[in-house]
């Protein structure tokens, strides 16, 4: 007699945020990356292109288990730069913090998360293209 096979497990929930304003020129490539991924989405992953209102991000990471955020910086890089980090190892660094656009943004829901615990199991990866800010202007093209 064979032992019932046992259930597999159920597969992860990813999130996929866009954050930015489409009508700040290049602060909008959040959002762009978010539309463009939902012409052809992936199973099990939600996309959510957002304003990045702090509060609002900790509640749409609630019940995942991966969550990628993308989001437009200033950080004196190239324009094009993509920046990575694995904010469940370690803090943003601290260039990240009150530049943002967003009264409450992405850096402080992120810090206040991991005061509270509440940082998504995978640790939210961050992709944040560096650009180049034109107000009013559409969203460059890649670069």
């Amino acid at each position: 007699m064979t032992a019932p096979a046992s259930p597999l497990p159920p597969p992860p929930r990813v999130l996929v945020i866009g954050v930015g304003n489409a009508y700040r020129g290049d602060d909008a490539v959040g959002l762009v990356v978010a539309r463009r991924l939902q012409e052809d989405p992936l199973d099990g992953v939600t996309i959510v292109p957002t304003s990045g209102e702090g509060t609002a991000l900790l509640a749409l990471w609630q019940d995942t288990d991966a969550v990628v955020l993308v989001d437009a910086v200033c950080a004196g890089a190239r324009a094009g730069t993509l920046h990575r980090f694995a904010v469940g190892t370690q803090p943003l660094p601290a260039m990240f913090s009150r530049v943002s656009t967003h009264a409450f943004g992405v850096a402080e829901a992120i810090e206040l998360a991991r005061a509270l615990c509440q940082l998504p199991p995978a640790r939210l990866p961050l992709a944040a293209p560096n650009v180049v800010r034109r107000r009013g202007a559409p969203a460059g093209p890649a670069r």
